[in-house]
């Protein structure tokens, strides 16, 4: 069976993301949870749906649209200073996302340049970091990211 555009881009950004350098997150970045799981082991990324904050799709078939990715990234905390390993953590993983904006200034962008064409334009909010809770023990950060989208709405397993 054909996977929908959007879960093509939710995977290609799971794959992405799980290279993030100097963490260990090979199968440690998952879709659609909206709390880390019990048997989740810092570090790890979750990544989920966001409401839209504007629909804009009136009578259009194909449309450009923001997608809103958040993406949560969970870490042991620092005794001493809590949130200083979620700060580093969420600096590479905007590194990470910096690689799928780069073209190269080249003829030819690298291959995963917005996620292999799959997205128009990629935008990383600034971010937030948090002490844990008792449920997860970590430190954790908080960034958005607004994925701009070509989907045709009639059809949303097209390439477009």
């Amino acid at each position: 069976m054909a996977e929908s555009k959007r879960l093509q881009i939710l995977k290609a950004l799971t794959t992405h993301l799980e290279g993030v350098q100097g963490y260990d997150l090979a199968d440690k970045v998952w879709r659609g949870r909206s709390r880390p799981a019990d048997e989740s082991r810092a570090p790890f990324i979750i990544l989920f749906e966001m409401p839209p904050e504007v629909e804009n799709q009136a009578d259009e078939r194909i449309a450009s649209m923001p997608w809103y990715i958040g993406v949560q990234g969970y870490i042991a905390p620092d005794n001493v200073h809590p949130t200083d390993p979620a700060h580093d953590f969420m600096a590479a993983v905007k590194a990470r996302m910096g690689e799928v904006l780069d073209d190269g200034g080249a003829s030819r962008p690298p291959e995963n340049y917005l996620l292999g064409g799959l997205v128009e334009d990629i935008e990383v909010d600034g971010g937030m970091c948090f002490d844990g809770d008792e449920t997860t023990n970590c430190c954790f950060f908080a960034l958005k990211l607004t994925l701009t989208l070509v989907e045709n709405l009639g059809d949303p397993y097209a390439e477009t």
